[in-house]
C-alpha cells in the first residue's frame, strides 16, 4: 500500500526531475523521481546556505 505525502519539482539528484514522497508499508518514507524512476530512502532534501562569510566586512 502506497500513500502520496507530497512532491517537489526540480529536486532529483540524478536528472533534476519532479520527486514524489511516498509512504510505503514496511519501508517508511521514500522519494521517487517521476521522470527517471530514481528511488531514495527517506525524503530528498535540497541543500542551501544558511550564512555567507566575506573577508571585507567592517
Amino acid at each position: 500500500m502506497k500513500r502520496i505525502l507530497g512532491g517537489k519539482e526540480c529536486c532529483c539528484p540524478m536528472c533534476g526531475g519532479t520527486v514524489v514522497y511516498l509512504q510505503v508499508k514496511r519501508l517508511g518514507v521514500v522519494s521517487q523521481c517521476r521522470d527517471c524512476g530514481n528511488m531514495i530512502q527517506g525524503r530528498a532534501k535540497d541543500e542551501f546556505k544558511i550564512y555567507t562569510y566575506s573577508e571585507d566586512r567592517k
